[in-house]
């Protein structure tokens, strides 16, 4: 109907007759499928789809109606995204569809005032791209909803971020939904006609503020929080919480360039570490669903705490069981990897690297480094214990290699529970990265576990971080010590996105 609708708006004076009148009977009866698919805000690309379509096929056929009814769905998703957020938070797939329904209204709609919201609505997301934007990855560089990419986080944004010069190299789109398996030139057309790009001051302004801790809800709950920190050579970002198997609760980068992969920490059940299994859903669409675990976590700055807990009744997004039980964490082909003082390689898939308990694992690329501690690894089998952790690269000329925690190498007996401290720093010489190390490996941390609490209290670089849950029930008790919860998104502490939409005209509770 998208595609009706901008055909109707920009090309139907060049149809013949008899080709007119069957694209407004098509419009017509798809009017009548739109008004009976319910579809709630929080389900952002399809909420704002919907809109634009209900307003530009109405006002196609002249049905008041019709359009009203999309101009209040506007009004009620920047009433909802005004308490709540973008809930579909920084997809690299889906934001692009977002921008293309919002840009559809802004250019074509008839009512002046439904223009302006929605070119506010654009303001506020290229600001929410241009904060968690990774500059040297060409890319989004924290925590997100609903990825199909999981080792690189690309998609169909990029249809949007190459116009704006974001991008070194022109993409080959995903090609979401319609556009399968790659875009042609018609259609092409059409994305064209729905291209909006950022206020490049605005945006740019954002950009520049290097090193920035961004902040977000994506959510009511206080659990949907989504943080990251931008620096000039990497970046960590993590959420609280998780929807379905699709997201990516927390990613790092490193380097220069997009050909390194990102850091991806998540739990597997079905022995796919780079997302290349992909799965068809009902729908059709291929992705590499995951495992939904329990998560808490807190993040301070370049600090992450995380907590993760599956077992045999986790299920993926498909329905189906874990075969096994894993925690990966990616790293890029090019970094380094120490553990403690001393540099190692990653072994094969039969010969693994074995990681000792309690080690400080750092992974390091020129001046910048991430530093992971496992302070939890418990394993999903009959004889219980802590999980071993491994480090492999399956092939020589793969871009990732992987830690992983083997909870279960099968069918997961009980619940595997992985607790991860996360540090990072750059500036650092031979010297620094070996100070930063003996620093980060003495931080004090206390692990508890008692009858399914898990209870996490580490030393960080800005005071306690605190996590108190009870993964056996799924219910999160503490998590402390984390960066100051904004109105909707900030930059350094400083609220970006109440004042664009303020500026859409939508009210702001005092």
């Amino acid at each position: 109907m998208f595609q009706a609708a901008l055909l109707h708006r920009l090309f139907r004076d060049r149809l013949p007759a008899n080709a007119a009148a069957k694209l407004d009977e098509l419009i017509d009866a798809g009017i009548e499928g739109m008004r009976r698919h319910a579809v709630k805000p929080d389900y952002t690309n399809i909420y704002l789809t919907k809109t634009v379509n209900l307003i530009l096929c109405g006002e196609a056929l002249n049905r008041s109606d019709v359009a009203g009814e999309g101009y209040a769905q506007l009004d009620s998703w920047l009433a909802f995204t005004r308490e709540n957020g973008v809930t579909e938070f920084d997809s690299p797939t889906y934001y692009g569809i977002d921008i293309e329904a919002l840009s559809a209204i802004a250019r074509y709609a008839a009512r002046p005032e439904g223009r302006d919201k929605a070119r506010m609505a654009l303001r506020y997301f290229w600001a929410d791209l241009a904060a968690n934007w990774w500059a040297p990855g060409d890319r989004i560089g924290g925590a997100n909803a609903r990825s199909y990419d999981y080792l690189w986080g690309r998609g169909y944004l990029e249809g949007q971020t190459w116009p704006a010069g974001w991008l070194r190299a022109k993409p080959e789109l995903e090609g979401a939904g319609w556009l399968s398996p790659a875009p042609r030139a018609n259609l092409v057309t059409m994305l064209d006609a729905a291209e909006w790009g950022p206020a490049p001051s605005e945006a740019d302004a954002i950009r520049r503020e290097i090193p920035r801790t961004v902040v977000q809800k994506w959510g009511s709950e206080p659990e949907r929080l989504a943080v990251q920190y931008v620096a000039r050579s990497f970046s960590l970002g993590s959420a609280g919480a998780g929807r379905g198997g699709d997201d990516r609760m927390l990613v790092g980068n490193l380097g220069d360039s997009p050909a390194f992969a990102q850091m991806i920490l998540f739990m597997d059940g079905r022995g796919d570490p780079y997302g290349r299994n992909k799965q068809a859903e009902r729908q059709g669409a291929m992705k590499a669903l995951h495992l939904v675990p329990f998560l808490a976590t807190v993040q301070r700055g370049p600090e992450i705490l995380q907590l993760l807990a599956a077992g045999p009744d986790t299920r993926m997004r498909s329905g189906d069981g874990p075969d096994r039980l894993l925690t990966h964490l990616t790293i890029p082909s090019q970094a380094e990897v120490w553990v403690n003082d001393a540099r190692v390689q990653a072994g094969t898939p039969k010969s693994p690297t074995r990681i000792p308990d309690g080690a400080l694992i750092s992974v390091r690329w020129k001046d910048a480094a991430i530093g992971l501690r496992v302070l939890l690894a418990s394993a999903a089998t009959a004889e219980g214990g802590r999980a071993p952790i491994e480090l492999v690269r399956e092939n020589p000329n793969d871009p990732a290699m992987r830690l992983t925690i083997v909870h279960a190498a099968g069918a997961p007996i009980g619940q595997g529970v992985a607790a991860v401290w996360l540090r990072g720093a750059e500036g650092l010489d031979a010297r620094g990265f070996a100070a930063w190390r003996r620093a980060f490996a003495n931080s004090g941390a206390i692990v508890e576990r008692r009858d399914g609490v898990v209870r996490l209290d580490v030393a960080g670089l800005h005071g306690r971080m605190r996590i108190a849950a009870d993964t056996v029930r799924g219910k999160r008790e503490r998590a402390e010590g984390g960066e100051p919860v904004p109105r909707l998104l900030s930059v350094n502490g400083r609220e970006v996105g109440l004042p664009i939409l303020a500026a859409a005209g939508v009210s702001i509770p005092r």
